[in-house]
């Protein structure tokens, strides 16, 4: 082979191989880059998906229901057009009033009669889950947690808080919850598990502390029994930091 060929066929041989070895580097960055991306993306261990809860089939009475036009548009008449966005609302139509939790971190307050909506107390984190005390107009208790991508200061927690409405006094109620025990499967019949008041889960507030109990959070869907006495609300998202919306 003449000495031309033979130096042409070496030249091809060593640009093969510094293309092999970007290719090869090309490579070896974007699986490191993917690695990364699914490492940092994946869930959190603490995130876990429950149990799925089969419906059963919609019963016949309400397929048989049939509606002509339209029940609802025709009598809804739209108030207060400046208030922001909102997650529940406490109606005291017997005093012209009614108490809205807005997504702002405010509690608005809307006058029936005019149609018309103001802030009334800056409330902790975001207030939700709203409801008055039964035989008393003037208290109002709620939920705060974090809305997701708002920013708050730090000393202002998730929880339970009582509304004072004449002083427009916020205090909080409930700031931590018991330990739960690990349950990791669901029971016969998937409804749950339930702790009676005698449990081991049952502390007083008071008797709280790092070693029983840890801080709620995430604070939603809150209700109150009749007689006022018992508190029911859900925390479905227990790690720190946990978020609405």
């Amino acid at each position: 082979m003449p000495p031309q060929s033979r130096n042409y066929k070496h030249g091809a041989i060593k640009s093969m191989k510094r293309i092999l070895k970007a290719l090869l580097l090309i490579a070896g960055v974007l699986i490191i880059a993917f690695a990364a991306w699914w490492f940092v993306s994946a869930p959190p261990e603490y995130l876990r998906i429950g149990p799925r809860y089969v419906m059963g089939p919609v019963p016949q009475s309400i397929q048989d229901v049939t509606v002509t036009g339209d029940p609802i548009a025709v009598p809804v008449t739209t108030i207060a057009p400046n208030l922001s966005g909102y997650d529940d609302v406490v109606l005291q139509e017997e005093l012209g009033r009614a108490f809205v939790t807005g997504c702002d971190g405010w509690i608005w307050k809307v006058d029936l009669n005019t149609g018309t909506a103001e802030p009334f107390v800056d409330v902790p984190l975001m207030a939700s889950g709203a409801h008055e005390v039964p035989g008393d107009e003037n208290t109002i208790c709620f939920c705060t947690s974090y809305l997701f991508g708002a920013e708050y200061p730090d000393d202002e927690q998730v929880g339970l808080y009582r509304l004072d409405v004449e002083t427009k006094e916020v205090a909080p109620i409930l700031l931590r919850t018991p330990i739960p025990p690990e349950v990791t499967a669901p029971t016969s019949g998937n409804e749950g598990t339930v702790f009676t008041a005698d449990s081991e889960q049952t502390i007083a507030v008071e008797s709280m502390n790092e070693g029983n109990s840890r801080p709620i959070a995430f604070c939603n869907d809150f209700d109150i029994s009749e007689d006022g006495k018992r508190f029911y609300f859900s925390e479905p998202f227990a790690y720190e930091g946990a978020s609405m919306g």
